[in-house]
């Protein structure tokens, strides 16, 4: 897209930009990565393709939908389990930042859209962050990927040069209800405002990024904070796609197999001329049916087999979570096993949220900048450590049991080993409420062998 302004610029043809603004929504709804965020917004609602799934009879020489066959369609929310445990994994605990003024800005709001927008990150590629301004302070509002068109300045997608965001309202034109499409232009000059009407945009209005009093101000930067997933801006999705549907498919069909396997051919001996349709009817609604004598009614057909499907459906789980970089919930390991066993199990979804965190941590970075440079800087260090502590399942007794045996390294400060403890958020504060704790009961034992030394100074040496 952005190859496309240039080549437009370099031509000097004379296209507006409500012209290129329609070409490049065009040339974006009609790509395949417009196909597979729509996806990834189905699956992640558990509506997968399995859904559109019939069963066909050739009848009368053309294939047709056979309403009589069974059509089971059933859907597994791997998307949706996948995508909320890196989330979880990663950004559930508490983050830990060393710059206060920052800290203050992290509300549960703002964490909690931070939060949400790396999840679109992973379903769609990119998560989007608007900045605006309100009353002179920074607010940040979660964008809708889906609606967020980026044109970017260089190949590696770093610095923007354009955002299209397009969204629909309902309006009513002479009383018919119509949804109308709506779309921002954002460059470092302002914002333009279009509407479409017809296929052709018309021109609304222009304004700043923000205002500040009566005056109007553009940033320096396109106020969009991007969170990638990877650097490819690939969705999960894009990676398991068709694992997903290979299972959906495979159980769908295997219920199938045995909704028909209880449904065998029946073939009726000595019952000629009678109503082919009553006699089907019977053994649908009253499982009875009347045979002449002599005649006899028997089943033909064979019992369904799955264990093929079983161990198909073992593989496709294990390769959905070992490709899709997550842990299954299924897994044999019990509740006791090892720290290192347990590294092993989430060797991928660390993997995963190592490419993850580094996305999420740039464009916190790219937040900071903004905060410095609002009407109301709010001074926040440029290199303020920002970490997240991950949620990682534990085997609290091996952790406590390895710090009981750090205590006799020497050379191993007290709070290291207490920072090893997994209920423990600050092992200096810890150690100092476990000092005054120990003075206390000394303090208590003391008295108790003072009263003791008093009652003894009562005594009669003699007796």
């Amino acid at each position: 897209m952005n190859e496309f302004i240039r080549t437009i610029i370099e031509m000097n043809a004379p296209m507006s930009i409500e012209q290129i603004a329609r070409e490049i929504i065009n040339d974006f709804e009609s790509s395949p990565d417009y196909k597979m965020m729509r996806d990834a917004r189905r699956y992640y609602r558990n509506e997968n393709d399995i859904m559109k799934k019939e069963r066909y009879s050739i009848i009368n020489g053309e294939k047709q939908v056979n309403k009589n066959l069974a059509n089971n369609r059933i859907s597994h929310p791997f998307l949706r389990d996948l995508t909320d445990q890196k989330v979880q994994y990663l950004m559930s605990n508490d983050w830990s930042v060393d710059d206060e003024r920052f800290s203050e800005f992290l509300t549960d709001r703002n964490s909690k859209i931070i939060e949400n927008v790396t999840k679109d990150s992973i379903l769609y590629g990119t998560g989007w962050l608007f900045v605006l301004v309100s009353e002179n302070e920074i607010r940040i509002e979660r964008k809708d990927p889906l609606s967020i068109i980026p044109v970017w300045k260089d190949t590696a997608h770093t610095e923007l040069d354009v955002i299209i965001n397009r969204y629909v309202q309902i309006e009513y034109v002479a009383g018919q209800k119509k949804e109308i499409m709506y779309c921002e232009w954002w460059d470092k000059d302002g914002v333009k405002v279009y509407k479409d009407n017809g296929g052709a945009f018309t021109l609304l209005e222009e304004h700043s990024h923000f205002t500040k009093g009566n005056k109007e101000f553009n940033w320096n930067r396109l106020p969009f904070v991007y969170i990638k997933y990877n650097d490819d801006e690939t969705s999960l999705l894009q990676l398991i796609k068709s694992m997903v549907d290979a299972y959906d498919m495979t159980v769908s069909e295997t219920a199938d197999i045995m909704q028909d396997s209880t449904d065998k051919i029946k073939v009726i001996s000595g019952a000629e001329g009678t109503d082919i349709k009553e006699l089907a009817n019977n053994m649908k609604n009253y499982r009875i049916v009347s045979v002449p004598e002599g005649g006899d009614l028997k089943e033909v057909g064979s019992e369904a087999n799955v264990s093929s499907s079983i161990s198909q459906l073992e593989q496709l789980r294990k390769d959905i979570y070992d490709f899709g970089r997550g842990v299954d919930s299924n897994s044999s390991m019990g509740a006791n096993a090892s720290g290192e066993a347990r590294r092993y199990l989430y060797a991928k979804l660390d993997l995963d949220c190592n490419q993850l965190e580094t996305g999420v941590l740039d464009a916190l970075q790219q937040l900071i900048w903004f905060l410095n440079n609002s009407p109301v800087p709010y001074g926040i260090n440029e290199d303020v450590k920002i970490e997240f502590s991950r949620n990682m399942m534990i085997n609290t007794t091996e952790i406590i049991d390895n710090a009981v045996k750090a205590q006799g390294i020497s050379g191993v400060a007290t709070e290291t080993i207490v920072g090893l403890l997994p209920f423990v958020d600050d092992p200096a504060k810890e150690i100092e409420k476990a000092q005054k704790e120990a003075d206390a009961e000394f303090e208590r034992q003391q008295s108790i062998v003072n009263q003791l030394d008093g009652v003894n100074d009562g005594v009669n040496d003699e007796e």
